[in-house]
């Protein structure tokens, strides 16, 4: 299988999702305070609105409900919750631990077989960048997923703190209409016309719109059998 281009989605994908894993954390911090009420409601809402998007996408067959709704209200919970960037953060060994063990060994063979293949990974998640760094988008390459799974490139959503607080937010991914707008500047700029793309979540189906020839290497349970229906 030869490749130019390999897309991949990580949370879910390679790993139980980081930001679920950082609600769960922060909620237990704080479960005793004003903050941890808040957090606990938060996590409701978002429980309850993920249920629906989740009951609404398994039985449509054609639109889908995004992410987007999720993300501005995790990201507004977030900063309105004053939380201290360095408790947002989820350490590289922490991730390293709960990386799934087949689809690693998957996806380093697949890289072996594709030596030359850029890999970008689009994922829905935030990471953090200090506000005097707002200009220098690359920073979100510090993300430890990124020398874990030797990404070439890496584009997520933006939390930006000050002091240590996070204060504002930047969207850049809130839907599969923005997965596929940048993996088809990928596509362009590395001119790839062999695509492989492992994703999990309704929002990665966009990315079966790319132009070229996209293969699918996985596909999570939840989204097998329409992408099954594309192939």
């Amino acid at each position: 299988m030869k490749l130019d281009l390999i897309i991949i989605d990580i949370d879910d994908t390679f790993l139980p999702h980081r930001t679920v894993n950082v609600g769960y954390k922060l909620f237990k911090k704080y479960k005793f305070s004003k903050k941890g009420l808040n957090l606990g409601i938060l996590g409701l809402k978002l429980y309850f609105i993920k249920c629906i998007r989740e009951i609404k996408n398994k039985f449509s067959k054609e639109k889908y409900m995004s992410n987007e709704k999720l993300i501005n209200i995790w990201a507004s919970g977030i900063i309105n919750a004053k939380i201290d960037a360095r408790e947002y953060a989820m350490p590289e060994q922490e991730i390293k631990d709960k990386l799934f063990p087949k689809i690693l060994t998957d996806f380093n063979e697949l890289k072996k077989q594709n030596p030359t293949a850029h890999v970008i990974a689009i994922t829905q998640s935030f990471n953090l960048i200090n506000k005097n760094d707002k200009l220098d988008r690359k920073k979100t390459m510090n993300d430890p997923i990124t020398s874990l799974l030797d990404i070439d490139e890496l584009h997520s959503n933006i939390f930006y703190y000050d002091n240590n607080t996070v204060i504002d937010k930047e969207l850049l991914i809130k839907n599969g209409f923005d997965k596929r707008d940048i993996a088809q500047k990928a596509i362009n700029k590395y001119r790839a016309e062999n695509i492989g793309l492992l994703i999990d979540d309704y929002d990665d189906l966009e990315l079966l719109r790319l132009k070229g020839n996209v293969k699918i290497i996985f596909a999570g349970k939840k989204i097998k059998k329409r992408v099954n229906k594309h192939i």
